[in-house]
């Protein structure tokens, strides 16, 4: 197996990698806050249905969004808007 999982440390990860996307210009602050609110949201559900996934990470948080967007949990402009700013930030090279 590998390390546990650190929500905590991940979120805090992220909050520095979105601050230096804004100071750097690659996305806005109400972005950032877009991000973090819709993967908040993401992070929870992964963690409920760990054991139910399958595939990449990628597929894993296609298939959470598209369920989040069916159940009402986000809009589908709010999950357009998260993929990409998630490939904004790994196309500035912020995030993996």
């Amino acid at each position: 197996g590998g390390a546990m999982y650190d929500a905590a440390a991940e979120a805090e990860q992220r909050a520095t990698m979105l601050n230096n996307a804004v100071a750097q210009e690659v996305i806005t602050q109400a972005e950032a806050n877009l991000f973090t609110q819709v993967h908040t949201v993401l992070d929870t559900e992964m963690a409920q249905h760990r054991d139910m996934m399958s595939g990449s990470m990628a597929d894993m948080q296609a298939t959470i969004l598209e369920q989040l967007v069916t159940n009402g949990t986000i809009t589908q402009s709010q999950a357009d808007a998260f993929n990409d700013i998630h490939t904004r930030l790994i196309e500035a090279k912020l995030m993996q």
